[in-house]
């Protein structure tokens, strides 16, 4: 099979939290679009975007040119981006707000989402989703709990003249951990708040408990597990076996040498959401360690094209 034949029977998915967007290092930009390219995603969910909200730097563009992808661009910080192929996605013709422009008006984001609704090409019938790039708030519990709250509204699109609502992709950077249970085998396990000695991080990322003790953050993973929603890692680390499975569900941040004994061993923070019943499509979940280029590693999901096609036709019935 060839490699043009093998993309076209499969969607790749890819998260990437790259520093500061390189922090004006030219040379590191490059070398890190070089690494996005090469990884042929068709829908890449990035955070981190530092100077693309600002014309006059040229990077939103650049990057897009970098990539051979269309995009849009979060609000305000130009905090996230959603690109995509225009080979294999499109902008939604049925939705008359596919760039999500109200987005802008959600309270309570310090860093704003970017969201778009797109059509896959060449399908043999309409088969539109809404893609998401999220970065939560990394020092407020609170303020974590009401995004991902209302990130579980990408989930609530609904087309004129449709009853059901648009499945919805989500990914990102959650500052926060995936909940102890439904742990995968050899997934790591969530660190115990006294092992903690930086009290701010601590503070960052737990929540208190009872008599003054702090609990490890999970509840944006665990809010949308209940909203519907399956981290893809751990559906496919559920089946995956031994060399597969550790692929998928190895630590993403700290990555060396960002990582700090005071604040912890790194954790699984950058993770894709599916809806559950589209989750069967996944074939393969891959961790990639960027060589220092970024303090977070990527993430990249591959669905079969044709499963993900058949199963958004029982999900579009049965929702």
């Amino acid at each position: 099979m060839s490699d043009q034949q093998h993309q076209q029977r499969r969607i790749r998915l890819v998260t990437c939290n790259f520093e500061r967007n390189g922090g004006g290092d030219r040379e590191r930009w490059e070398r890190m679009h070089a690494l996005l390219a090469s990884l042929d995603a068709d829908l890449l969910l990035r955070q981190e975007m530092k100077g693309c909200e600002d014309p006059a730097t040229g990077l939103w563009q650049a990057s897009k040119d970098a990539l051979g992808m269309d995009g849009v661009l979060a609000p305000h910080l130009g905090a996230t981006a959603v690109y995509w192929r225009p080979d294999v996605f499109e902008l939604s013709p049925a939705d008359t707000d596919a760039t999500w422009a109200g987005i802008e008006h959600w309270p309570a984001w310090w860093l704003h989402p970017a969201a778009v609704t797109l059509r896959l090409c060449d399908a043999p019938r309409a088969v539109d989703v809404v893609a998401a790039s999220l970065h939560l708030a990394f020092d407020s519990v609170s303020l974590r709990e009401a995004e991902v709250e209302m990130a579980t509204r990408f989930g609530d699109r609904r087309l004129a003249g449709c009853a059901s609502p648009l499945p919805a992709i989500v990914g990102g950077d959650f500052n926060s951990f995936p909940a102890r249970r439904g742990r995968v085998r050899a997934e790591v396990r969530l660190p115990r708040p006294w092992s903690i000695t930086d009290l701010r991080h601590l503070v960052h990322r737990s929540r208190p408990a009872f008599l003054g003790w702090r609990r490890m953050d999970s509840y944006p993973d665990k809010t949308l597990t209940k909203a519907g929603f399956a981290d893809a890692a751990r559906h496919f680390g559920r089946s995956a076996k031994g060399h597969a499975r550790r692929l998928a569900i190895e630590p993403t941040a700290p990555t060396p040498p960002y990582a700090r004994a005071d604040q912890g061993p790194a954790r699984r923070i950058d993770r894709i959401y599916l809806p559950k019943a589209l989750a069967p499509a996944i074939t393969r979940v891959v961790v990639i360690d960027p060589q220092s280029l970024s303090d977070h590693r990527i993430v990249v999901v591959d669905l079969d094209r044709a499963a993900f096609i058949s199963l958004y036709d029982r999900y579009m019935l049965a929702a």
